[in-house]
């Protein structure tokens, strides 16, 4: 992966660009559409947890996928549901994450992708909302940042 830890990538940018803020998560091309950098935890008490990215222009949701970096603790036991929102009130579930999944994002900065091709009845748009909602596991996610990215052609 070529982004460093602390490092967020910028809107605009391409996988396939040099610089260092551009993640290349799980080898896919994509470009950033916006970047939400505050810091939030889901477990049993969770805190800003929802993640918001606003556009100029409205992309096709099933062509987009939300790139986050988050941890546990050191056993990475942890898992939960993230979800997504087009107006902050109604959420559909999306994705998860699971113990396995920490483990192996232990080896890539702790980078995780969450795929939108699924939702092909899907509009196009210019807002979205994430939301990590922990289930069980005896330690909560700590989320550093999430990215929306296109990676349609």
């Amino acid at each position: 992966m070529s982004a460093k830890v602390g490092a967020a990538p910028k809107p605009g940018a391409s996988s396939g660009d040099k610089s260092p803020a551009a993640p290349n998560i799980f080898a896919r091309r994509h470009t950033v559409i916006a970047v939400d950098n505050h810091a939030g935890e889901s477990g049993r008490f969770s805190a800003k947890n929802i993640y918001a990215f606003a556009s100029p222009r409205p992309f096709p949701l099933s062509e987009t996928a939300t790139l986050y970096q988050a941890h546990g603790a050191a056993a990475h036991d942890t898992n939960g549901t993230i979800s997504l929102s087009l107006d902050g009130n109604t959420w559909q579930p999306i994705g998860e994450w699971t113990k396995s999944d920490m483990e192996a994002a232990a080896g890539r900065q702790n980078w995780h992708r969450v795929d939108f091709s699924a939702l092909k009845e899907a509009p196009r748009a210019n807002q979205v909302f994430i939301k990590f909602e922990y289930t069980s596991g005896g330690q909560k996610l700590n989320i550093l940042r999430a990215v929306w990215v296109y990676e349609g052609k």
